[in-house]
């Protein structure tokens, strides 16, 4: 055991509540986990809370109570300050299947047969709760909407534990003050579990995981009203279903209500995964608000990554052209993914030809959007005043700034121009889920 709490985040601990040692039942195969050939060895990170309990409230239908959970493996824990970024293990009901307090209509525990994972966050207070968000979006997904289900994840229960006057969140609040450190609480959740795209079998289902994400993407902004804000390849994962892949739009710890943008602070701590937040948001001045095609450009971020840093899906490359993008700072990142964005004869650095035609047309939008966006602002700044300009190569005869559509780039950097592209991959038709769309799948 000492060996064990050596290898476990020491600062995990003291932002971890009403975590519990292994059972004493449980303390043999503990140690002989920890032996290998009769002798000590270290006991993996992410084997490191593997017989560790955790107790929460849960509420089932009429019955409310505590429920208590196993962990096991470690599957996730986010590079940021402990106490900030999620961490996701995965868990099962502590009953072992014998004899639980918490039965389904079959008598049996009423998580029998799942594979779960406990997610544990710790956002702002005063944030929407991410479980508020996905329960929200699960409620719309009937009737003509019912296909985006496949690409939510699936919530069991949530809790929010509040940490006490003597955690470190506590000292910080009262040091700092409200004005510079935002209040925290831990929020928590039983999902089931879902695989990372890392984990696909070919090229094309990691295609088809990236399409799907982008509809559940753009079904969540239309229908939901919901800006995801964080797209990145550790949250757009997949499920299998019948031993088909289905996309899935993961982790809502940042997303914010369309209808809130104009009103949400500016002084939030993280605005999205670094290697793939839009090239504005590096910048200091930045202050938003965000809107639809930041969240689209993070996607060109993903299939650049992918395409380009595997050589196929899992396997990295020796010298990954994109690599230093993960440790670049916002300076370096802004003048990087602008030199990109701004290349009139980018060729993608991949040999995967499914990618390659992916990325010079999403490209191609971006280019062109950000050549339109650049000369309605020259324009307006040469006159010295918001004096309707003609913008060579837009739909309308005149604009302004004002007039502008800053969420598409002048319809330069649409959902449905991104659709195009992703619809075909290496000269295959990738699946379409919407029922009123279904037009696209046919093979043309």
């Amino acid at each position: 055991m000492v060996k064990k709490l050596r290898r476990f985040p020491r600062e995990l601990l003291e932002v971890f509540p009403n975590l519990q040692p292994p059972l004493p039942q449980n303390s043999e195969q503990l140690k002989l986990r920890g032996k290998r050939n009769g002798k000590e060895r270290e006991i993996s990170p992410n084997e490191a809370l593997q017989g560790y309990c955790f107790t929460f409230d849960y509420l089932n239908g009429l019955q409310k109570g505590k429920r208590t959970v196993v962990l096991r493996k470690l599957l996730s824990r986010s590079d940021v300050l402990i106490g900030q970024g999620p961490i996701v293990v995965e868990v099962g009901c502590d009953c072992q299947d014998q004899g639980c307090n918490w039965k389904g209509e079959n008598g049996r525990c009423d998580w029998d047969g799942l594979d779960l994972v406990m997610k544990i966050s710790f956002p702002a207070a005063g944030r929407v709760p991410e479980d508020e968000i996905i329960r929200d979006l699960l409620n719309l997904a009937v009737d003509q909407h019912s296909w985006a289900l496949n690409h939510l994840p699936k919530l069991l229960c949530s809790f929010t534990v509040r940490f006490g006057d003597d955690s470190i969140q506590k000292r910080l609040k009262m040091e700092l003050g409200d004005e510079i450190y935002e209040e925290r609480v831990i929020r928590g959740s039983i999902q089931e579990k879902i695989f990372h795209i890392e984990q696909v079998k070919s090229d094309f289902e990691e295609a088809q995981v990236v399409y799907d994400a982008f509809q559940c993407h753009e079904w969540v902004h239309d229908v939901g009203r919901i800006l995801h804000r964080d797209i990145s390849m550790s949250n757009v994962m997949f499920r299998r279903i019948e031993g088909e892949v289905y996309g899935v739009l993961n982790d809502f710890d940042l997303a914010t209500s369309i209808d809130d943008l104009d009103r949400t602070p500016t002084s939030k701590h993280r605005t999205g995964t670094r290697p793939f937040m839009a090239h504005e948001q590096h910048d200091v001045d930045w202050n938003g608000p965000p809107r639809y095609r930041h969240d689209a450009e993070s996607f060109f971020y993903l299939i650049l990554i992918l395409g380009c840093d595997y050589s196929n899906p899992g396997t990295k490359l020796d010298n990954p052209p994109f690599q230093l993008w993960y440790n670049g700072g916002d300076e370096y990142l802004a003048a990087k993914k602008h030199s990109l964005l701004s290349n009139g004869k980018f060729l993608p650095p991949t040999k995967r030809t499914g990618y390659l035609q992916w990325l010079t047309e999403i490209q191609s939008c971006l280019f062109w959007g950000f050549q339109a966006l650049n000369q309605v602002h020259h324009k307006a700044l040469r006159e010295k005043a918001r004096k309707p300009v003609r913008l060579e190569g837009a739909n309308n005869d005149e604009l302004t700034v004002e007039a502008f559509d800053q969420a598409t780039l002048g319809e330069n950097f649409t959902a449905d121009k991104i659709r195009q592209v992703f619809r075909r991959f290496d000269n295959r038709v990738v699946i379409t889920r919407n029922p009123a769309r279904e037009y696209l799948n046919i093979q043309s």
